[in-house]
């Protein structure tokens, strides 16, 4: 069973995250309350792509606001969890990268990783900030020795998919979850 959880942290004053996934976790005073907000109507057994990626992304990020979500896999690519990172308003979430990759790294089973967020618009393409951003989280998870699948931003009809600043494939149709 999989279920996502609210997610608050705040990073040492001395703070930095090192190649070793549990140095990184010890580096951030992390307190989790796991709390409910719904179930995943089907996860997959795999997930192999972004398309499945998405497929349960979506499920948590179908809001009125912008929300920043953290997608884990262990090593054989099956979700173990789904933290809502944070809640914004219609047209921005604010990311810290302490408390995301904060939470990756806390995780021991997590081996491969998707960030996703919504666009309220509809319109899935990816923003200048996004891909800033991605950038920052792509060189974080790999600090810690996580696989970045990618961040995924969800439009209403689909989602595009970035890899780093210049990998960008846009208007994907979603791909139902099986």
């Amino acid at each position: 069973r999989m279920s996502q959880i609210d997610m608050f942290a705040s990073p040492l004053p001395s703070a930095t995250v090192s190649d070793n996934k549990n140095q990184a976790a010890g580096n951030f005073a992390i307190n989790i309350e796991s709390i409910e907000q719904g179930r995943i109507k089907s996860v997959p057994g795999k997930v192999t792509d972004s398309k499945g990626a998405a497929s349960i992304l979506r499920e948590f990020g179908n809001r009125a606001q912008e929300t920043f979500l953290v997608l884990m896999l262990d090593e054989n690519n099956k979700p173990i969890e789904v933290a809502r990172h944070s809640i914004g308003n219609a047209t921005s979430s604010i990311v810290d990268i302490g408390i995301a990759v904060g939470s990756i790294a806390s995780n021991p089973k997590a081996r491969t990783v998707y960030f996703g967020h919504n666009h309220p618009s509809g319109n899935a393409e990816p923003s200048q900030a996004d891909k800033n951003i991605t950038e920052k989280l792509k060189e974080f998870t790999d600090l810690i020795g996580v696989d970045f699948g990618g961040h995924v931003v969800m439009g209403e009809n689909g989602y595009s998919l970035i890899k780093d600043r210049y990998d960008v494939l846009e208007n994907i149709d979603y791909q139902p979850a099986t």
